[in-house]
């Protein structure tokens, strides 16, 4: 059982080796490579964690797994370098595999309502949500790097897309009532700023749902 990465940095580097083990033994499984990752993106080893997304990524489509979570997480590590053409490929990317997720789920829980299995309808509806709520949420991540480049349309745009996926969220809300408020020039600007900062308010401070990070067990499990 390795470490958690978010640790000290002792704790980090034998998580480190025993992430590199488990990836000798079994050197085609997408878990291993995604803890060395995040492992070693926590150390600030770039090339290195990049190396291993790329590894996770490659092995996870090889089995037909979700690869959302990975793609997303290789985004941030783009997004801290400040190589956004990359790191917006990669939040896009993720996006599309969750929404390609999320109508497997609709799929399964038409298929399971047909033949009244209500355990698995259950399972498969909570599933969809899931995965809708991971889509906006990568949608914002890319709405951000333009946001922080100062593409303000293109930021508007992804962010208003996000909560086209998720109306809900109040982290979206919050970012697109910010981008209108930093370049309002009229009344009628700031009022559309406000309206969105009143609906991330109504949704709490923060979103007291599921994670909006994508856990790496459900994704590349479910997926």
């Amino acid at each position: 059982i390795a470490i958690a990465p978010d640790q000290k940095a002792e704790e980090i580097r034998l998580a480190q080796a025993d992430f590199g083990a488990a990836i000798l033994l079994d050197p085609f499984w997408a878990y291993p490579r995604l803890n060395l990752a995040l492992a070693k993106k926590s150390e600030d080893e770039g090339p290195a964690a990049e190396s291993a997304y790329r590894h996770a990524i490659e092995w996870a489509k090889y089995y037909g797994l979700g690869s959302g979570y990975l793609r997303h997480n290789l985004g941030v590590l783009y997004a801290r370098e400040q190589r956004w053409e990359e790191a917006r490929n990669e939040f896009n990317a993720a996006a599309g595999e969750y929404q390609a997720a999320r109508y497997r789920f609709v799929s399964h829980m038409a298929r399971a309502a047909f033949d009244k299995e209500l355990e698995i309808q259950g399972w498969a509806v909570s599933r969809a949500v899931y995965m809708k709520r991971a889509e906006a949420e990568a949608i914002n991540a890319l709405a951000t790097t333009y946001a922080v480049t100062g593409a303000n349309q293109k930021a508007t745009h992804e962010y208003e897309r996000a909560l086209q996926t998720d109306t809900n969220s109040a982290e979206i809300h919050r970012n697109l009532g910010l981008v209108m408020l930093k370049h309002a020039a009229s009344d009628t600007d700031f009022e559309k700023a406000r309206e969105q900062l009143e609906e991330s308010a109504a949704h709490g401070p923060q979103d007291e749902r599921d994670t909006l990070q994508v856990r790496s067990q459900r994704d590349l499990g479910q997926c």
